[in-house]
């Protein structure tokens, strides 16, 4: 810790406000990667509360965006496969089957993780410490 940062205990309400927005940044998509990046950059070496949160909604995003990127292949590939299967009764307006399993899927994801970044966030208002499951570790030690 270097003497710029903020001591162990209690957070001011600058830091909890920075910490939380950090999370929130998933709600904004592919454009959210850039809050907790830019937060990291500014906080780091002022507060490590923030700093640690900021690495891990940064870290998470990434997961999140990595796995949009994939579950995007699979919506566009059983969509576009779908119109070369022929469906008796089928239209243009109607999603195919396996398409529609994906975008379930793709929704359900982006839900998900959008929850999941809320609850950081908000352990981040409340000034307590959070850790992602899975990645908090990995993300901590970088």
């Amino acid at each position: 810790m270097t003497a710029e940062q903020s001591p162990p205990g209690p957070r001011s309400s600058e830091e909890k406000l920075l910490a939380g927005v950090a999370h929130l940044g998933v709600l904004f998509q592919m454009v959210g990667l850039f809050v907790p990046l830019v937060i990291l950059l500014l906080q780091r070496q002022t507060s490590r509360f923030v700093a640690d949160h900021a690495r891990q909604a940064l870290g998470y995003q990434l997961v999140v965006v990595l796995v949009q990127v994939v579950l995007s292949f699979f919506l566009f590939g059983f969509f576009l496969g779908g119109f070369r299967m022929p469906m008796p009764g089928f239209t243009l307006l109607q999603f195919p089957g396996p398409a529609r399993v994906a975008f379930f899927i793709f929704s359900a994801f982006l839900l998900a993780a959008s929850i999941y970044g809320v609850v950081a966030a908000v352990a981040a208002f409340s000034g307590r410490e959070f850790r992602y499951a899975f990645i908090g570790d990995l993300v901590a030690r970088l």
